[in-house]
């Protein structure tokens, strides 16, 4: 298959600007419009272990504590050396495990 080389252009800058999006949905505790950002964004490239790592922050705080744990093991498997995102990792682990509401 052969595509134009702007139309990959093109897509990589419409990532960005999804990524960019997130963020400011995300600083703006718009946590639903954030979560669907990221969605999108592993839809367009589900090897992206960033956006795997924001959906489940943004699923932190929406409170589901499980498909955050679900989203940050898709980050891990997706890039093993993410040293901040074992980290959160284990914070949410044990704060699934015990019961707790956030961390």
């Amino acid at each position: 298959m052969h595509t134009h080389p702007g139309i990959l252009d093109e897509s990589a800058k419409n990532l960005l600007q999804w990524m960019n999006d997130g963020i400011t949905h995300y600083q703006a505790n718009r946590y639903e419009e954030t979560l669907a950002v990221y969605e999108l964004v592993i839809q367009f490239n589900p090897y992206y272990s960033f956006a795997y790592s924001n959906k489940g922050i943004a699923l932190n705080r929406l409170g589901r504590y499980e498909e955050a744990l679900a989203a940050y093991e898709q980050t891990i498997e997706l890039d093993p050396n993410y040293a901040y995102l074992w980290k959160t990792y284990s914070l949410a682990s044990i704060a699934t495990s015990s019961g707790v509401q956030k961390y």
